[in-house]
C-alpha cells in the first residue's frame, strides 16, 4: 500500500524535527567545545573508555558525533546541495604517516571510528632514545567541525528548509511574541 498524502507530510514533519533537533546538538556542542576545547585544531586522542576521557577529549567527542548525525540528516537531499556537498571545507588534514583526511561533507563519515598508530619517543633511563607506538583516537578537530556545520547550514539554505527548522528551534510562544502574523496551524 501507497504511503497517503498525509503520512508523507508527517513523515517530512518528523525529519524537520529530527533535522532540527540535530542541528541544535550540534551547535550546543560547539558552543560546549569552544569552552572546554584549549586547541581547536587537535586531532589525536588517548584511546581510552568514555569514563577515562578528561572534559576535553568528551567535548571533542561528543562534537563530532552530533557534527556526523547532522549531515547524515542531510545526505538523502546531497545531489540538491550541489557543490557544497562534494567541496573542500578546509584543506584535507595530513597524519605523519602521510595519509590525508578529507573534509568534506560527502566524505566527512571517514572521520568516524578512525584510530591511527603513532610512533612517540618514551625515554627511559636505560634508554634515552626508547620509541613506542601507541594507539591514537582520530576526532575532527573543533576548529574544522565548526566550518564543516556552517557548510551544512549553507546546504539548508540552498535547500530552502531554514525558515522550517529555524521557527521548529523556537517555541510557540516566542514566535508568536516576535512575530504574530506567523501561525503553525497547530492550536
Amino acid at each position: 500500500m501507497k504511503p497517503s498524502r498525509d503520512d508523507k507530510r508527517q513523515g517530512h514533519a518528523n525529519w524537520l524535527q529530527s533535522l532540527s533537533e540535530a542541528r541544535n546538538q550540534t551547535r550546543n556542542a560547539l558552543m560546549q567545545a569552544s569552552v572546554d576545547v584549549s586547541d581547536p585544531e587537535r586531532v589525536l586522542w588517548p584511546t581510552v573508555p568514555r569514563e577515562a576521557m578528561t572534559r576535553e577529549h568528551e567535548a571533542v567527542a561528543r562534537l563530532q558525533a552530533t557534527l556526523l548525525d547532522y549531515v547524515e540528516h542531510l545526505e538523502p537531499y546531497a545531489p540538491r546541495c550541489g557543490q557544497l556537498w562534494v567541496e573542500d571545507i578546509v584543506p584535507p588534514y595530513e597524519f605523519d604517516s602521510g595519509e590525508t583526511l578529507p573534509v568534506v561533507l560527502s566524505e566527512i563519515e571517514r572521520w568516524a571510528d578512525k584510530r591511527v598508530a603513532v610512533e612517540e619517543r618514551t625515554p627511559s633511563q636505560l634508554n634515552p632514545r626508547a620509541r613506542s607506538t601507541e594507539e591514537k583516537r582520530v576526532h575532527l578537530p573543533a576548529r574544522y567541525a565548526r566550518e564543516t556545520f556552517r557548510q551544512a547550514n549553507k546546504c539548508i539554505e540552498r535547500l530552502q528548509l531554514g525558515v522550517e527548522i529555524e521557527n521548529r528551534t523556537a517555541g510557540k510562544e516566542m514566535i508568536r511574541k516576535h512575530d504574530p502574523g506567523i501561525q503553525h496551524g497547530d492550536e
